[in-house]
């Protein structure tokens, strides 16, 4: 019956079926709902999933990759700054700080790359309260200590620190109490270097 023609099989009943045909002539089953099945999406409607899902995917991996980039950049940057301060005498770290009544015990990190303290530079100590009142304004000069603040002066600070090296300064003040839960405002400059801490006291 179906000799010389191009045929189909059913695939519901295995009969064979004229290629054009909608249906089945045996059993009824849509051949045409086979043929999509069998032979998948339009190469058309491929494109066009695969323009979607990279147009969705393009923007979330455009960003990240800039995020990368911009976090990388600014720690370079920062590194090559850092360096370059350290170059040219950079570093003091304010390590712990403790109280008493009217003394501050600040422990500082030298790391200027040059030797500070007695005849080697000044350090400088202010102490603000959290209203921005001075209520530490001292350096140290050689070996002596002079201020603007009546009853402040600082120790410790006229030792030598060489770099690298950790050293206690005090600063007091015999006209002010330290007030507890107090937050204050600690600036360190040394060698051309400055270090703000803020301080809680105890």
């Amino acid at each position: 019956m179906n000799e010389g023609k191009e045929i189909t099989y059913c695939p519901q009943c295995g009969s064979g079926n004229n290629k054009t045909a909608e249906f089945c002539n045996m059993c009824g089953y849509a051949l045409t709902a086979s043929k999509v099945k069998r032979e998948g999406l339009p190469s058309w409607v491929k494109v066009l999933l695969v323009i979607g899902v990279a147009l969705i995917l393009i923007p979330p991996v455009t960003v990240g990759a800039y995020y990368i980039w911009y976090k990388s950049f600014q720690n370079s940057s920062q590194s090559e700054i850092e360096e370059r301060i350290g170059i040219m005498g950079g570093k003091l770290s304010v390590i712990n700080v403790a109280n008493d009544d009217q003394t501050f015990y600040i422990s500082v990190k030298n790391a200027t790359r040059e030797v500070i303290g007695a005849g080697n530079g000044d350090i400088s100590v202010k102490i603000k309260d959290s209203n921005g009142v001075d209520r530490i304004d001292v350096a140290a000069v050689e070996t002596t200590t002079v201020g603007d603040i009546g009853g402040a002066s600082i120790t410790g600070a006229t030792t030598t620190i060489p770099d690298g090296g950790e050293e206690q300064i005090e600063a007091h003040n015999t006209n002010y109490d330290i007030v507890t839960g107090e937050t204050y405002t600690i600036i360190i400059i040394a060698a051309g270097a400055i270090e703000t801490q803020r301080y809680t006291a105890v």
